[in-house]
């Protein structure tokens, strides 16, 4: 008896949602974050570098890393109108990328001189995050956080009032390390050190920040 052999399996077929333009989640992004820093560095350095949303600055920072030879092509990035196709939890505190993270937090309790008491610490070297509620203390957000080989940790912040309402657009406040964080709080609470404070102070000193990052550093 002739044995019958299945035909080969066909090759996969072309994602054509993903060909398309679809949404890339954000962990699949690769992120330059030295070429994002020049742009923004506590300020907008480069007109073109949006920071209004968490939108904005995603799709801007993967528009700067997109020039390099290590990351998607920019057109699977960035629309023909600038419209961010990264899929990112907008909700969140923290984003996840292939090669850094970038956390958020809105910042609130300028007085009328624009400082900001308790946001951040140590004359500006450190800051206390925390994470979200859903966030397991063992869970794999939490190691990633507190692995030093996990790439390059950004701090974006902004000015909010009371009810945590926008005020103004982020701001870059560069690299953090993770200094320590504690479990057994709810939700879990992580202290940072602010990689580029020196810079940033010294740019805020010379009057070039705007009055958000002088009120935190130099109020």
């Amino acid at each position: 008896n002739r044995r019958i052999h299945p035909p080969p399996a066909a090759a996969p077929a072309l994602d054509v949602k993903r060909a398309a333009g679809a949404p890339i989640p954000a962990r699949e992004i690769k992120i330059d974050v030295v070429r994002v820093l020049s742009s923004c560095l506590c300020r907008r350095r480069d007109e073109s570098f949006a920071t209004r949303t968490k939108a904005d600055v995603i799709a801007s920072s993967a528009a700067v890393s997109a020039s390099t030879a290590n990351t998607v092509c920019p057109s699977s990035v960035v629309g023909d109108v600038g419209v961010p196709s990264v899929s990112f939890n907008r909700y969140s505190g923290v984003t996840e990328f292939l090669t850094c993270t970038f956390l958020w937090v809105n910042i609130s309790g300028a007085d009328g001189l624009g400082r900001y008491d308790n946001a951040l610490s140590d004359g500006g070297r450190r800051i206390q995050w925390f994470a979200g509620k859903h966030v397991r203390a063992d869970g794999q957000l939490v190691e990633h956080l507190s692995s030093s080989g996990r790439g390059d940790v950004l701090l974006w912040a902004r000015p909010a009032d009371d009810r945590g309402s926008a005020l103004g657009p982020y701001v870059c406040l560069g690299r953090l390390r993770h200094v320590s964080h504690d479990p057994e709080l709810i939700p879990v609470g992580f202290l940072w050190e602010l990689l580029d404070r020196d810079a940033i102070v010294d740019f805020a000193r010379s009057g070039g920040a705007g009055p958000f990052v002088e009120g935190l550093f130099c109020g």
